[in-house]
């Protein structure tokens, strides 16, 4: 068989979870995402993510020039916002 076929009789069987925990200087975040309204948790947790951001420079906020980590982007404080209220939304 071809590797989709492979891949789509092996990895898209039942809902999936998305979980994970960050923990800084003390401060710990812990988020569970669930697959619901026909998208998976793992898309939810991506493409929601790199949507919004989408968003945020087509509406012509975007600060920065050229490739951004998005280590960077995040000191953005009105990038972060957007992307956290867009989000919310979802």
């Amino acid at each position: 068989g071809t590797l989709v076929k492979e891949l789509t009789e092996k990895c898209c069987q039942g809902a999936d979870l998305v979980v994970f925990r960050v923990q800084v200087d003390g401060d710990v975040v812990t988020m569970v995402n669930r697959a619901r309204d026909g998208m998976s948790a793992m898309a939810r947790t991506t493409a929601l993510t790199c949507a919004a951001f989408a968003r945020w420079v087509a509406a012509g906020k975007m600060q920065f020039t050229g490739v951004i980590p998005p280590e960077k982007l995040a000191t953005d404080q009105a990038a972060y916002q957007f992307i956290l209220d867009t989000l919310r939304v979802r």
